[in-house]
This record gives C-alpha cells, structure tokens and sequence, in this order.
C-alpha cells in the first residue's frame, strides 16, 4: 500500500531470489519524512567474506534511545550479529554504545589440527560526551575486544579490520581513556586516564596525567 508523499505498508511479503525465499516480513512501515530505512539490507561479495548479506533493524524507543539490530551472514566466516544503542540522558550527556559478536568459522584448508573449528570474537565500545557547562566537559572511550583468532594466529590479526574496516582504517587501536576538561579565561586544566585495555596494542597507560596551559 502506498500512500503519495507520505508513507509506504507492507504486510505478510517475502522476497525471492529466482524461486528460493530469502527474507519474510510480516509487517514494515516507512515513513518518507525519515531518511533511513527500518530494515536496510546489503547483499554482496568479497575476497574476505565470499557471498555475505549484512542486514539490520532500525529501532527508535523514545527521543533518548534508538539504534541498530544487526545479523549479518558470510559464506566464508558463518553468521554475526550485535546491537548498536545511541543513547541521550538530557543531564548527563550523551554517547553510544555497540557489541557486535561472531563464531567465526575456520577454512577447514588451512585450520591445522590443534586449532579450534570456530574462533570466539566479539567488540564492545562504549563511548560518551558530557558538556557540564561552556567551560567543563568530559569525554570518554572505552574498547574491549576480545580475540580467540588473535590469540593462537598472533597479533597481525585485527577483528576491526576484518569486519568494521572503515572504523580500523579511521583508528587501529583506539584509546581506551576518559578526559576531564576545565577552560579558564587565559588558560586550561586537563586530567586524563587512559588504560591498555587490549594487551597487544602499543599504548601507554597514564593512571592519571594531569596537564595544565
């Protein structure tokens, strides 16, 4: 059902590829007021990932709490999905949250006897702004990857390059870190913390550095 200029209904539809279903949907809506899609979907092929479909739900709870619901799928590494969440408080600052999890399955050609058939893989980041007043504010990282596949391959290998390649291309090995930030009329007070909190990445920590300009 279409509704010109203002929104478009589809009920109890599945989509085909030649004659072999591929997706279901009992109910979609979409308002076309909102630039993003409900349920955008990205089917494609690589080197990396053979044959993949990484698709997603778009959820929106109240004017606070809306993001992501991930499940995607590559013929070479097995299913993977997570959950992002972009959060407000009004009070206390705003931020984002996002976990994204994977089984990876092994290439039986090349997995060697002792190796496991699946490697464990998962990113959780956490990150948040607060602007207290013109002059106070913090601001905070917080990444926790933990790698089966980095553990018994060794450190050449990086779970954001293999899956979120723009995040990796943007940083590597993001900080884990909070800053607290005091302007003044002629000068500033930082407090910075910063914590290793992936052990092979090369990072100082600094538990805290104060610096005052």
């Amino acid at each position: 059902n279409f509704f010109p200029g203002k929104k478009v209904n589809l009920t109890d539809t599945t989509m085909y590829v030649n004659k072999a279903p591929v997706l279901y949907m009992p109910e979609y809506n979409h308002n076309f007021d909102d630039p993003w899609m409900r349920l955008p979907i990205s089917p494609g092929s690589s080197k990396d990932w053979g044959a993949y479909v990484l698709s997603a739900y778009r959820y929106n709870l109240n004017k606070n709490l809306k993001g992501l619901l991930m499940l995607d799928y590559r013929s070479k590494l097995g299913t993977a999905g997570g959950v992002l969440a972009n959060y407000d408080t009004e009070f206390f600052g705003k931020g984002d949250f996002k976990v994204y999890y994977t089984q990876e399955r092994q290439d039986e050609a090349t997995r060697l006897p002792a190796d496991p058939k699946h490697y464990q893989r998962y990113f959780t980041r956490l990150r948040h702004k607060w602007d207290i007043n013109e002059r106070t504010n913090i601001v905070g990282e917080y990444y926790q990857i933990s790698d089966q596949k980095n553990k018994i391959k060794g450190p050449g290998i990086s779970f954001l390059r293999d899956y979120f390649q723009r995040e990796y291309e943007r940083d590597e090995q993001p900080l884990t870190y909070a800053l607290f930030h005091q302007s003044y009329s002629y000068s500033a007070l930082d407090v910075l913390m910063q914590v290793r909190n992936n052990h092979w990445f090369d990072q100082q920590n600094k538990m805290p550095e104060l610096k005052y300009t």
